[in-house]
């Protein structure tokens, strides 16, 4: 299947996973670079990209990057922030072990661990906020900017991991300001 083995944004330096984390790259793998180049603000310019990977012969752990969005979002033309309004918010909340690909990823009742977090809201963002939604009713915050800034549109490692367990639900939050 298809799987994300990195994600990279403007002004990001390489990053590493932890220690013992990998994401499997099978010989004969094709791997797929998605570049958005923006041109709204200045002229086209020849540009050379270029990659550089750090490979392990194996890892303890298999990792997984998975965007945490809600589908409908991405599937039926985006999210509806209509000309002129300031405030509007969008917001989602799921049991991740209820959809792909975290089925084919976790089984039974072992849990996950969380390294990074990132919103990725471009520029007519107020704020964002990502928890986790406990099975018992309590929240954890993951990340919440009240102030957004186009340049905040990165990954933040946790200084400890966090724990996501089956029944717990990843919720996100994005406001934003059409005036």
């Amino acid at each position: 299947g298809v799987r994300m083995i990195s994600a990279w944004y403007a002004g990001l330096y390489g990053v590493n996973m932890p220690d013992g984390l990998g994401s499997a790259v099978l010989p004969g793998s094709h791997i797929i670079l998605q570049v958005h180049y923006n041109v709204l603000y200045s002229a086209p310019e020849a540009v050379q990209t270029s990659l550089v990977f750090k490979l392990d012969d194996e890892v303890e752990h298999a990792a997984l990057i998975q965007p945490w969005t809600n589908f409908f979002w991405v599937l039926q033309g985006g999210m509806d922030i209509p000309a002129g309004e300031p405030q509007v918010t969008h917001s989602y909340a799921a049991n991740p072990w209820a959809l792909p690909p975290f089925i084919e990823a976790f089984e039974g009742d072992v849990g996950a661990r969380l390294y990074t977090v990132a919103l990725h809201m471009h520029l007519l963002a107020v704020s964002g906020r990502v928890t986790i939604e406990r099975a018992d009713g309590t929240t954890e915050c993951l990340l919440h900017i009240t102030d957004w800034s186009y340049t905040w549109q990165r990954a933040y490692t946790f200084q400890e991991p966090k724990n996501l367990y089956p029944g717990d639900r990843l919720a996100i939050e994005c406001t934003f300001d059409n005036s």
